[in-house]
């Protein structure tokens, strides 16, 4: 047995990727398989799924703790534990591609890559680029899609303005505020949520046709998942998450409003200038 063994140490190959010489099944340098062979067609169906969803059941473990301990995995992948879960922005990406396939074909809706393309509705000639803005806002505020990757950037300002006080305790010791970029992760978690809410739904869109009741439920959840978040993310008291949470989100409504105003009246000083 001995003798097999290091047999088997002497035996090496040399990495395609890089060049290294390699003595196990990883390449040292590079991470790469040293088994690599030529690609065939069986292997396109049973790669397909590893490939989209990163293998390992990674992608289910990811959103089964996006559920169940949301803030919990935000501190573990913050704080350096991220071998274990899908990457938050990867996943938000899929999940948003995923949804508007689907939504496109189960329930007949026009696809978010479609709200771009000229509207009969609008009259592009006489309304004003200021009334063109608004109109395609609106819209694109209306798609789960747009909505789940806007709700990330206006309240990353916000949220780090408001939570600054909090303090992560970090594996190096001491204590610190989550900076810009930790939240932005934090509330890519939000907005993942939000899109597998939205797969939830989309039975009432089906059937029901329950309008209301999905734009209650679409700005009432994320809400308190973004509370439980933060809760279990910071280690802060349940009353103070939902204090913070309220006022964060009045902060980014706030500025959701003087954006739009600035952008508003730029465009209608230009085409006042114009006309």
């Amino acid at each position: 047995m001995k003798a097999l063994k290091k047999k088997r140490n002497k035996e090496h190959t040399i990495c395609l990727n890089c060049g290294a010489t390699c003595h196990d099944e990883y390449c040292p340098k590079c991470g790469q398989k040293t088994s690599t062979h030529r690609f065939q067609l069986k292997e396109i169906s049973s790669n397909f799924i590893y490939y989209i969803l990163g293998g390992d059941n990674k992608i289910w473990h990811t959103c089964a703790n996006l559920i169940t301990r949301p803030g919990h995995m935000a501190r573990e992948y913050l704080l350096g534990k991220r071998v274990r879960y899908y990457a938050p922005v990867r996943l938000l990406f899929f999940l948003v591609a995923l949804y508007a396939i689907v939504a496109y074909f189960v329930t007949g809706a026009v696809s978010p890559f479609d709200i771009f393309r000229p509207n009969i509705e609008l009259d592009y000639v006489s309304s004003s680029s200021a009334e063109i803005f608004l109109y395609y806002f609106q819209k694109l505020m209306g798609s789960n899609v747009y909505f789940a990757l806007y709700a990330v950037v206006i309240n990353l300002i916000p949220y780090r303005i408001v939570f600054r006080k909090c303090l992560l305790s970090r594996p190096a010791g001491g204590a610190d505020s989550l900076n810009i970029a930790e939240h932005f992760f934090a509330l890519v978690y939000q907005s993942c949520f939000t899109m597998i809410l939205a797969f939830v739904l989309l039975p009432l869109v089906v059937f029901d046709n329950g309008e209301t009741i999905i734009a209650r439920i679409s700005i009432i959840m994320p809400t308190i998942y973004c509370i439980i978040l933060y809760k279990q993310l910071l280690g802060i008291s349940l009353g103070k998450s939902i204090w913070l949470n309220i006022k964060a989100l009045g902060l980014s409504v706030l500025l959701n409003f003087v954006l739009i105003l600035l952008i508003f009246g730029l465009l209608y000083g230009i085409d006042s200038v114009r006309g």
